[in-house]
């Protein structure tokens, strides 16, 4: 086999591969012997007909196989020559488009084939020593403390039947509702036996609002205006009619914060439920820091790194992406002109966003190969028990699924695997710890940890990142 390289223009090569014909015979013969024994000739025990007629049953039937094998090995002795990786798989073509296969078949022509391919791009790797970077830290507060266990007790509210007494802010009203826009009910906007909290914020102000006052049995139609920024443009704001049939109102009772409610909430005493739940918060305060220093390192690797990256993976990247954007965007109702772009610089902006992802993979990727980073399998087992947790009670199934398909599971190593990355980062790097206030801490600490676009809207934001935020849903709940 003969490979002579054709063109050479960024990361993408074309190779001229050329296979004597010797070779090829020798290949189909292969094929042949290979399948003689499992198939059955009239005349001939099996496996014992002879090869020329073999190669007149079936001999056209695995030249297939044949050109298959011959590419695979070409960009086996393609990657050892040229001492190069490729970056997806290689397009393979025959230059004459076929017409010379009866020649190669009856061996009187050697094969060639053109191999298409991008590699990946060769990565100098900056040396850690020289970044520094702030690691913002917030103390707990006794102030912080305080107002995470009261939220811990009204958010564990005895409710008890309120009778005939009208409702009030701070009571929970069990109740059906139909919405509707022009004298029309609209998608979103019925339920039955709904529980609103009022005063909670979790439903529109009016919505909530108009339910004040209202006893068990009371039915009542009112307005409710959605806000002009909306979600679902058909109803952003527009004044809709809502129809409210109260069964039941129930007061809310705090709990106490004593021994007492330690105990029914699980701890031992009070001062271990201070002990542990400073640690939840301390945990918090400790993830927050992360991402922001995760996204520091991030942002200075993209302004360190500017090579080429491979076309196809950026058009992968960029194919899951808008997938989800376009589907969240149809689901909610919203259009690129919502946006105030078109769909051609929305592509635009969305593709600009995968190279730098795809770049800041490949950095990562050398980075962990350069320090030797492995995951182990009970890592693995620990993010997949993790997955599983999000889906309570079908804990199983998410266990079947990741188990029965490789990919999938694959995926759970990349962000185990970033982590690693990271810590390897910050241990090479110079480390300044800065004292900050919980807002300083928590200010847009909800940021994509990747991307960090030019210009981004809540609308798009749950494509733009690795760690998603759903979008307010179209209903007369705020949000679920």
């Amino acid at each position: 086999m003969q490979v002579q390289e054709k063109s050479n223009v960024g990361l993408q090569r074309t190779y001229t591969i050329t296979v004597k014909a010797a070779d090829v015979g020798a290949q189909i013969d292969a094929q042949l012997d290979a399948i003689k024994g499992k198939v059955n000739l009239n005349g001939f025990r099996p496996g014992k007909a002879p090869k020329s007629f073999l190669k007149k049953m079936y001999g056209r039937s695995v030249l297939p196989e044949v050109l298959e094998k011959c590419s695979q090995d070409a960009g086996t002795k393609i990657a050892e020559d040229f001492k190069v990786t490729f970056s997806s798989t290689p397009k393979v073509d025959l230059p004459d488009g076929g017409a010379s296969l009866d020649a190669v078949y009856e061996g009187t022509a050697d094969l060639v084939l053109e191999m298409v391919c991008e590699l990946m791009p060769e990565i100098t790797l900056k040396d850690l020593s020289g970044y520094k970077f702030d690691r913002l830290t917030a103390h707990v507060t006794d102030e912080v403390l305080a107002e995470a266990i009261q939220s811990m007790a009204d958010g564990h509210k005895h409710f008890h039947d309120k009778g005939d007494a009208p409702s009030a802010t701070g009571d929970r009203v069990t109740c059906d509702f139909l919405g509707k826009l022009d004298g029309e009910p609209f998608e979103g906007g019925t339920a039955e036996d709904a529980t609103v909290e009022l005063g909670s914020g979790r439903y529109l102000p009016d919505f909530e609002a108009g339910i004040v006052g209202m006893k068990a049995g009371d039915v009542k139609t009112f307005d409710v205006k959605f806000p002009d920024e909306y979600m679902a443009k058909n109803l952003a704001g527009k004044t809709t009619q809502f129809t409210i049939t109260a069964k039941k109102v129930e007061v809310g009772k705090g709990h106490t914060i004593d021994e007492a409610f330690s105990v029914h909430m699980g701890y031992e005493s009070m001062d271990d439920m201070r002990t542990r739940v400073k640690a939840m918060i301390e945990a918090e305060y400790a993830a927050a820091s992360r991402q922001k220093m995760k996204r520091a390192i991030l942002d200075r690797m993209s302004e360190d790194y500017d090579f080429e990256v491979p076309a196809a993976l950026v058009e992968q990247e960029f194919e899951s992406i808008w997938r989800t954007l376009t589907i969240d965007m149809s689901r909610h109702g919203v259009t690129f002109e919502d946006e105030g772009k078109t769909e051609d610089e929305a592509q635009e902006e969305y593709r600009a966003i995968s190279a730098r992802r795809v770049r800041l993979g490949l950095v990562l990727a050398e980075l962990g190969q350069k320090h030797d980073v492995q995951i182990t399998d009970r890592e693995v087992e620990m993010a997949l028990m993790n997955r599983a947790r999000q889906f309570p009670g079908q804990e199983q199934a998410v266990f079947n699924y990741y188990r029965k398909n490789p990919n999938a599971l694959a995926e759970l190593r990349a962000p185990v695997f970033e982590e690693k990355v990271m810590d390897v980062i910050i241990a090479g790097s110079k480390i300044t710890d800065v004292v900050v206030t919980r807002e300083q801490l928590f200010a847009e600490a909800d940021a994509d940890a990747v991307e960090k676009p030019a210009k981004k809207s809540k609308k798009t934001e749950a494509t733009d990142g690795d760690a998603e935020k759903p979008a307010k849903k179209a209903k007369a709940k705020k949000a679920d």
